[in-house]
């Protein structure tokens, strides 16, 4: 499992994300669009890499704190969203 984690970068997760998505995770946009891709880079990024949450908010122009509120907010998305 080493082996792959040091495989893995936050530009590598950046650009299959973008890709993915079809979006530019360092634009200033705050639609839905951008921001639920942007929060699973971060969700993504903590998980699989040894960066810290200052780092991965740096990568695509946020700071720290959007990066921790992104997290908080996607964790009670998933917690507290009923199936319908």
């Amino acid at each position: 499992m080493e082996a792959l984690q040091s495989k893995i970068t936050l530009q590598s997760i950046k650009e299959e994300i973008e890709n993915f998505f079809d979006v530019e995770l360092d634009s200033n946009v705050r639609s839905r669009k951008l921001t639920y891709p942007r929060s699973i880079y971060y969700s993504i990024c903590r998980k699989h890499t040894p960066h810290s949450l200052h780092q991965i908010g740096e990568s695509v122009g946020k700071n720290h704190a959007t990066v921790i509120n992104a997290l908080n907010s996607t964790i009670n998305e998933l917690t507290y969203e009923p199936y319908y």
